[in-house]
């Protein structure tokens, strides 16, 4: 095997581990997107959530307290 086919095929070896690097990472970014979009849901539903109590308690705060108070 001559010198430059020796590199040639180093080269083409190298490229291979980045190309598998290059795709485990984007499945990661992937997954990661995933998950931040889960969470926006989770969060907006919590936030709902809040909002509702809080309009709950802003309506009893006129009301007397209970009797047994």
């Amino acid at each position: 095997m001559t010198e430059q086919a020796g590199k040639v095929i180093e080269l083409e070896m190298r490229i291979s581990v980045i190309e598998k690097s290059f795709d485990e990472l984007s499945d990661m970014v992937t997954k990661q997107w995933q998950m931040i979009d889960q969470l926006k849901l989770k969060i907006g539903t919590l936030e709902n959530q809040l909002e509702g109590k809080q309009d709950r308690s802003e309506g009893t705060a006129d009301e007397p307290p209970p009797p047994h108070y």
